[in-house]
């Protein structure tokens, strides 16, 4: 399970189980009391569940902008991040399909996209095609950039408002558990998550040597809650 999509999913455990204590409340109150009375009572009640949902698309929201900063420093190349192996593909040798695989696989987990971009660069520079061979012999050999990932992260987000936005518009909180226990589960999501892995890596960004704008060079990509979008 990625880290990021693990915390969104927590929030929303805490969020359903405060909500769900917030209607058992409003029901007691109409039970126990007078209609005015009640009703008096329950507008504070309302008031605070108003509050938990806005705290609860926060936190969600800072989950995908910490995951979206460590994304936008980790798209611009460090020297830090680049390895011996670079010189393999700085010699212009003509290497095997699966040798490039195994190279990417190596810096997939854990994530180094600036060596992925060199051998990205590699790649499209020996990728050639001829009249006989629609596509070159390189070309099936998928590197999944920042940009790639944080849409992923997007999706997993914007699943997460929705949710928060059904439980905090639901009276019948009850229905929502399946729908809760669905989100980023890790069968229905297992695409998503080989495109993001564990997260564990993006948290090394903070400390990159790249230009002081680089961690705002996503920032015009935010979450959407169906209805306005969330810087």
């Amino acid at each position: 399970m990625n880290i990021y999509v693990s915390q969104m999913k927590d929030i929303l455990k805490s969020y359903y189980n405060k909500q769900k204590k917030y209607n058992e409340q409003i029901e007691e109150n109409n039970r126990r009391f007078s209609e005015e009375y009640a009703k008096k009572e329950n507008e504070s009640v309302k008031q605070q569940q108003t509050q938990e949902y806005e705290r609860t698309q926060a936190i969600i929201n800072d989950i995908y902008r910490t995951a979206r900063e460590y994304l936008a420093i980790a798209s611009f190349p460090n020297v830090e991040q680049l390895t011996a192996d670079r010189h393999i593909f700085e010699s212009g040798m003509d290497l095997s399909v699966e040798t490039v695989r195994a190279f990417v696989e190596r810096y997939s987990n854990p994530y180094n996209p600036t060596m992925l971009s060199y051998i990205q660069g590699w790649i499209n520079k020996n990728n050639k095609t001829d009249s006989k061979q629609m596509f070159g012999k390189y070309d099936s050999i998928k590197i999944i950039t920042p940009k790639e990932q944080l849409s992923v992260y997007k999706k997993f987000g914007e699943g997460a408002l929705r949710i928060a936005n059904s439980i905090y518009n639901n009276g019948n909180i009850m229905i929502q558990p399946l729908e809760l226990d669905s989100y980023a589960d890790e069968g229905f999501s297992a695409n998503l998550f080989n495109v993001i892995g564990d997260g564990m890596s993006l948290s090394d960004y903070k400390t990159a040597r790249v230009p002081s704008t680089a961690k705002n060079s996503f920032d015009n990509i935010n979450l959407n809650d169906g209805q306005n979008a969330i810087a």
